[in-house]
């Protein structure tokens, strides 16, 4: 089976230029405690799904690549968590959805690590969800009209 790592590089032609949001399914399979340079976190076993932004530079592509082969220095949340134990499973990209919407439309329907990940979003409680599976996720953004776009799942977690 490819790695995530693998596929992102296989889609790279399909990904080059995509700017938007992006979800990274991830999931810990125990219980861990994420130290980033200001905070912890405390983030139980079980899947989760982070919103990222790949409106910047390198887009989508960019933060996928860095987030599923795990490169660079930790700088954000997610970098932590993806060294803590947590392996990314999958994603999801969302081309015309803003990472601020899609946090809201989870956040009202699932359960979260409060601050983590929305340091640059201060109206929003995290960018990190706690999920019983994917379908939770579609359904809460598939009421406001974010689901759309091309998604990978590896298997399941646990």
């Amino acid at each position: 089976m490819l790695s995530l790592c693998e596929i992102v590089a296989r889609l790279e032609d399909a990904l080059m230029g995509v700017k938007g949001s992006y979800l990274l399914f991830i999931c810990c399979s125990g219980d861990v405690s994420v130290r980033t340079k200001r905070r912890t976190f405390f983030v139980d076993e079980g899947l989760y799904v982070y919103v990222g932004s790949g409106w910047g530079t390198g887009g989508v592509l960019a933060r996928l690549r860095r987030h599923a082969c795990i490169s660079g220095r930790p700088f954000w949340h997610i970098d932590f968590l993806l060294r803590s134990g947590c392996t990314p499973v999958g994603f999801s990209v969302l081309p015309s959805a803003r990472e601020r919407e899609v946090a809201a439309a989870l956040s009202g329907m699932h359960s979260y690590v409060t601050g983590f990940g929305c340091s640059d979003d201060p109206g929003s409680p995290s960018h990190l969800f706690a999920v019983k599976n994917i379908f939770g996720v579609y359904s809460s953004l598939a009421e406001r009209g974010l689901m759309h776009g091309l998604t990978i799942m590896l298997g399941e977690c646990l």
